[in-house]
């Protein structure tokens, strides 16, 4: 049901929340396939009716089960998505999903790493292993990913800063390069982000000038919102200045329930 509803893009809050108790009351899960949970997930996060007993209540029930075999790299991806969008923490969720899909990577479609690599790096899970055992992967289907995969991938490498030379080489900057007219003002922003990335790693492979200058003015012309895991870092060489404590994203909170952006 509530699948349908997000599909259709019809808003229905109460709707929601009462199907979110339901089921993060119910004995078990078990009478959910991945899928299913995914397209429950996938459901919430669209409509942006994040429910955090919900998320709780499902995070528990994948972390219980004895394997993720089940899981096609479509639900692992969506799953990860949701948690990611919906702003919702579970890095005991994020690293079973992470084994499961270093496990099962040669099955993934360059959108299925795409929304999984961006998924870890947003919600700030710096899976060092994951992103180091998928550069083969990506590598093998540069030429199939559109301009966001690539982008979402350069980005979420940089975010979560694990070089990766055999990813990042000409092969990646011949498939950026073939892009360049396709680009948004967003997705160029990310590539900025891995650009200047691999200038402070020295790596040797720069983007192109006309491509880098088009990087530049997109990233300057808007702030973009920080990963939880810039985030963080951001709050901890605070607490270091000032002395405060801060205990996370809400301690940016102001009046109105609106966030500092």
């Amino acid at each position: 049901i509530v699948w349908a509803y997000a599909t259709a893009k019809e808003s229905h809050p109460k709707l929601f929340q009462k199907m979110a108790s339901h089921i993060a009351r119910l004995d078990n899960l078990d009478a959910f396939n991945s899928q299913a949970l995914a397209n429950i997930l996938w459901a919430y996060a669209t409509s942006q009716e994040s429910s955090t007993e919900l998320f709780g209540r499902v995070a528990r029930h994948i972390i219980a089960l004895d394997s993720l075999e089940g899981f096609t790299p479509q639900a692992l991806s969506i799953t990860a998505w949701a948690y990611a969008t919906s702003r919702q923490s579970s890095p005991l969720l994020f690293e079973k999903l992470s084994g499961a899909a270093i496990r099962r990577q040669y099955d993934f479609t360059s959108q299925n790493i795409g929304n999984f690599l961006w998924s870890h790096a947003t919600n700030g899970q710096m899976d060092e292993r994951l992103f180091t055992s998928f550069a083969p992967s990506v590598s093998a289907l540069l030429g199939s990913c559109n301009n966001q995969e690539l982008t979402k991938i350069a980005w979420a490498y940089a975010v979560v800063n694990v070089p990766a030379p055999s990813l990042f080489d000409d092969a990646f900057l011949r498939a950026c390069l073939k892009k360049e007219e396709e680009y948004t003002r967003e997705e160029l922003g990310q590539l900025h982000r891995w650009s200047m990335w691999q200038e402070g790693l020295e790596s040797g492979y720069p983007l192109p000038s006309s491509l880098r200058e088009k990087c530049f003015a997109a990233a300057t012309s808007k702030v973009s919102e920080p990963s939880s895991l810039q985030a963080n870092s951001v709050m901890s060489e605070l607490s270091d200045i000032i002395g405060i404590a801060f205990d996370g994203p809400s301690s940016f909170a102001v009046e109105n329930d609106q966030s500092v952006r």
